[in-house]
Protein backbone atom coordinates (compact mmCIF):
# COMPACT_ATOMS: atom_id res chain seq x y z
CA UNK A 1 0.00 0.00 0.00
CA UNK A 2 2.82 2.39 0.80
CA UNK A 3 4.34 1.81 -2.65
CA UNK A 4 0.99 2.48 -4.33
CA UNK A 5 0.67 5.73 -2.39
CA UNK A 6 4.13 6.85 -3.48
CA UNK A 7 3.40 5.90 -7.07
CA UNK A 8 0.16 7.89 -7.01
CA UNK A 9 1.92 10.93 -5.48
CA UNK A 10 4.75 10.68 -7.99
CA UNK A 11 2.33 10.52 -10.91
CA UNK A 12 0.42 13.49 -9.53
CA UNK A 13 3.62 15.52 -9.19
CA UNK A 14 4.67 14.63 -12.73
CA UNK A 15 1.26 15.72 -14.05
CA UNK A 16 1.49 19.05 -12.17
CA UNK A 17 5.04 19.53 -13.45
CA UNK A 18 3.75 18.92 -16.98
CA UNK A 19 1.10 21.67 -16.60
CA UNK A 20 3.65 24.10 -15.23
CA UNK A 21 6.03 23.27 -18.08
CA UNK A 22 3.27 23.93 -20.64
CA UNK A 23 2.38 27.27 -18.99
CA UNK A 24 6.02 28.37 -19.04
CA UNK A 25 6.19 27.99 -22.82
CA UNK A 26 2.89 29.68 -23.70
CA UNK A 27 3.27 33.14 -25.28
CA UNK A 28 2.84 35.99 -22.80
CA UNK A 29 -0.08 37.46 -24.76
CA UNK A 30 -1.93 34.16 -24.55
CA UNK A 31 -1.37 33.99 -20.79
CA UNK A 32 -2.70 37.55 -20.45
CA UNK A 33 -5.87 36.53 -22.29
CA UNK A 34 -6.32 33.62 -19.87
CA UNK A 35 -5.94 35.98 -16.92
CA UNK A 36 -8.25 38.78 -18.07
CA UNK A 37 -10.48 37.15 -20.67
CA UNK A 38 -13.77 37.50 -18.80
CA UNK A 39 -13.03 40.86 -17.16
CA UNK A 40 -12.98 42.95 -20.35
CA UNK A 41 -16.17 43.96 -22.15
CA UNK A 42 -16.26 45.47 -25.63
CA UNK A 43 -18.66 48.38 -26.25
CA UNK A 44 -19.62 49.88 -29.59
CA UNK A 45 -21.71 53.03 -30.21
CA UNK A 46 -22.75 55.31 -33.08
CA UNK A 47 -22.60 52.62 -35.77
CA UNK A 48 -19.10 51.54 -34.75
CA UNK A 49 -17.60 55.05 -34.77
CA UNK A 50 -17.02 54.86 -31.00
CA UNK A 51 -15.53 51.70 -29.49
CA UNK A 52 -14.25 51.00 -26.02
CA UNK A 53 -12.95 48.26 -23.76
CA UNK A 54 -14.47 48.25 -20.28
CA UNK A 55 -12.58 46.84 -17.31
CA UNK A 56 -12.46 46.92 -13.56
CA UNK A 57 -9.16 47.32 -11.74
CA UNK A 58 -7.63 49.15 -8.75
CA UNK A 59 -8.89 52.47 -10.20
CA UNK A 60 -12.47 51.13 -10.30
CA UNK A 61 -14.58 50.93 -13.45
CA UNK A 62 -12.71 52.26 -16.48
CA UNK A 63 -13.14 52.31 -20.23
CA UNK A 64 -10.40 52.87 -22.78
CA UNK A 65 -11.75 53.86 -26.16
CA UNK A 66 -11.38 55.38 -29.60
CA UNK A 67 -13.70 57.80 -31.42
CA UNK A 68 -13.65 58.63 -35.11
CA UNK A 69 -13.97 62.26 -36.19
CA UNK A 70 -17.54 63.50 -35.76
CA UNK A 71 -20.10 65.02 -33.40
CA UNK A 72 -21.49 62.96 -30.53
CA UNK A 73 -23.82 63.33 -27.57
CA UNK A 74 -23.31 61.14 -24.53
CA UNK A 75 -25.36 60.65 -21.36
CA UNK A 76 -23.94 59.76 -17.96
CA UNK A 77 -25.25 57.40 -15.30
CA UNK A 78 -22.39 58.17 -12.90
CA UNK A 79 -19.72 60.83 -12.48
CA UNK A 80 -17.11 60.44 -15.22
CA UNK A 81 -13.54 61.66 -15.46
CA UNK A 82 -12.56 61.73 -19.14
CA UNK A 83 -8.89 61.92 -20.11
CA UNK A 84 -7.72 62.48 -23.67
CA UNK A 85 -5.09 59.82 -24.37
CA UNK A 86 -4.29 60.84 -27.94
CA UNK A 87 -5.63 63.66 -30.10
CA UNK A 88 -7.82 66.66 -29.35
CA UNK A 89 -11.37 66.58 -28.01
CA UNK A 90 -13.76 69.54 -28.07
CA UNK A 91 -16.37 69.21 -25.32
CA UNK A 92 -19.51 71.15 -24.45
CA UNK A 93 -20.50 70.42 -20.86
CA UNK A 94 -23.98 71.07 -19.43
CA UNK A 95 -24.57 74.76 -18.71
CA UNK A 96 -21.76 75.89 -21.03
CA UNK A 97 -22.41 78.03 -24.13
CA UNK A 98 -19.33 76.96 -26.06
CA UNK A 99 -16.98 74.04 -26.59
CA UNK A 100 -13.74 73.74 -24.58
CA UNK A 101 -10.69 72.09 -26.16
CA UNK A 102 -8.88 69.26 -24.37
CA UNK A 103 -5.50 68.04 -25.63
CA UNK A 104 -3.57 64.84 -24.95
CA UNK A 105 -3.22 64.13 -21.19
CA UNK A 106 -5.87 66.71 -20.22
CA UNK A 107 -9.08 65.69 -18.49
CA UNK A 108 -12.53 66.95 -17.58
CA UNK A 109 -15.30 65.90 -15.21
CA UNK A 110 -18.90 65.19 -16.17
CA UNK A 111 -21.57 64.96 -13.48
CA UNK A 112 -24.04 62.10 -13.09
CA UNK A 113 -27.33 62.13 -15.00
CA UNK A 114 -26.44 64.73 -17.65
CA UNK A 115 -25.77 64.89 -21.38
CA UNK A 116 -22.69 66.41 -22.98
CA UNK A 117 -21.47 66.96 -26.52
CA UNK A 118 -18.14 65.93 -28.03
CA UNK A 119 -16.76 67.20 -31.33
CA UNK A 120 -13.69 65.64 -32.96
CA UNK A 121 -11.85 66.82 -36.05
CA UNK A 122 -9.73 63.65 -36.12
CA UNK A 123 -9.70 60.21 -34.49
CA UNK A 124 -9.12 60.46 -30.75
CA UNK A 125 -8.34 57.99 -27.94
CA UNK A 126 -9.66 58.44 -24.42
CA UNK A 127 -9.87 56.96 -20.94
CA UNK A 128 -13.05 57.27 -18.89
CA UNK A 129 -13.08 56.57 -15.16
CA UNK A 130 -16.49 56.07 -13.53
CA UNK A 131 -16.85 57.31 -9.95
Amino acid sequence: NTNNHLDFSSRKLLRIYGYIKIMLFLPRKLLLIFKIGKMINVNEYFDGKVKSLALENAEGNVTIGVMEAGDYEFGTSSIEIMTVVSGVMEVKLPGENSYAKYNTNENFRVEKGVKFQVRLLETCAYKCQYL
